[in-house]
């Protein structure tokens, strides 16, 4: 630096100190950098450096933004300012300092610790504008760390999240691969593969109630992680998410899938459990008949402990669709005869206009009847 900067009244004459000096107070940063002229303070503190008018568009740091408080865009406003200030250094956000790479340990990190704050940070984080503009940045000073950006690109759509399967738990386990499942159901088992899983729920399922499992988060992440092709599923399954009876027969032929594609050995205890969670899918069911039919299937095929079986004997969901069509159309047909009903039981008045034009409609037949005859009697 050419001229010392003044911050929280210590004069500083590096840029990397200057930098570490804003990310451990983004709120003081913040409010300096909206108080000075932006390009005439760069300028005069570094007269080697040359503000690009596409590099100050990047930086983008406005005076009149923010003045109500911080902000998750005066964080990121600090943020790209430190990576202008030290472009080899971390990534400063929130009071947070990490260089990408090391975006997985703090994710793991901040799960063991429940840090929801971090979590947050690191959502917001993960914003490819964001990232993008940092790296163009960096690039605008000769650093570059694209590729690093385009590895967390395939997972950032996850981060914001809140359907199963995404979300910060699937950040965790897809930048984390070898990271076994940390769900609280697994507390002292480890489980680093869908078989281990599933072995694993067969015995919670032989002492415990493993009643709608996939609502598990982490269980769920870890299954889409290392599942293949579950992607459609899982849309199924957070469509379904508030509807219990559906849920729960979607989540019967999800374990029936993940039964058959690892070619494992029955499971009887889970096949149990996951049968008594369609008890309400069951109960929903309009037509005794079909109601009774199928609780005798499922109660017969559950001992044997082959879930995907289970499901092509039983299709709950296919089941359920015809109950729900036949029912439908059942009372479209109540509701027509009940119209009709009411037509006919109610009293005819004069000025009805049915009536009206049922009756012009007779007189106009018994005009043309009479035409008719007296023309017959008068010619023969």
């Amino acid at each position: 630096m050419s001229r010392p900067t003044t911050f929280k009244g210590v004069a500083v004459v590096d840029r990397r100190l200057l930098a570490n000096a804003f990310a451990n107070d983004p709120a003081e940063a913040a409010s300096f950098l909206k108080s000075v002229d932006f390009p005439s303070w760069v300028q005069m503190s570094f007269r080697d450096e040359v503000l690009s008018e596409r590099l100050e568009g990047l930086l983008n740091v406005k005076p009149d933004s923010g003045f109500g408080g911080m902000r998750a865009d005066d964080h990121k406003m600090v943020a790209r300012v430190c990576m202008f200030l030290h472009p080899t250094g971390p990534l400063h956000y929130k009071g947070k300092s990490l260089f990408l790479d090391g975006i997985p340990s703090m994710v793991a990190e901040a799960f063991s610790r429940d840090d929801r704050e971090s979590l947050s940070a690191v959502v917001e984080m993960l914003d490819g504008k964001f990232l993008q503009t940092i790296a163009d940045i960096c690039e605008a000073q000769g650093v570059k760390f694209g590729k690093q950006i385009a590895d967390l690109r395939q997972v950032m759509a996850h981060a914001s999240s809140k359907q199963l399967g995404k979300g910060m738990e699937r950040i965790l386990y897809e930048l984390n691969p070898i990271l076994p499942c940390v769900s609280v159901r697994f507390s002292n088992v480890w489980i680093g593969s869908i078989i281990q899983l599933m072995r694993a729920l067969e015995r919670i399922a032989s002492n415990s109630n493993a009643r709608n499992i996939l609502l598990d988060r982490h269980l769920a992440a870890f299954c889409a992680t290392h599942g293949t092709e579950l992607e459609r599923e899982f849309n199924n399954l957070a469509a379904a998410q508030h509807n219990p009876a559906k849920f729960n027969s979607l989540s019967l032929n999800f374990f029936g899938l993940l039964q058959q594609r690892c070619k494992m050995e029955a499971l009887p205890n889970l096949t149990a459990k996951l049968v008594d969670g369609l008890a309400p899918a069951v109960k929903s069911l309009k037509n005794k008949k079909r109601r009774e039919t199928v609780q005798v299937s499922l109660d017969k095929s559950k001992k044997g402990g082959d879930i995907g079986k289970l499901c092509t004997e039983v299709n709950m969901i296919k089941v359920q669709a015809e109950d729900a069509r036949e029912f439908s159309q059942a009372r479209t047909l109540v509701s027509r005869l009940e119209r009709e009903r009411k037509k006919l039981s109610r009293k005819i008045l004069p000025n009805d206009p049915e009536a009206i034009a049922a009756g012009l409609r007779g007189g106009r037949i018994v005009a043309f009847a009479g035409l008719v005859l007296v023309s017959f009697l008068t010619f023969f």
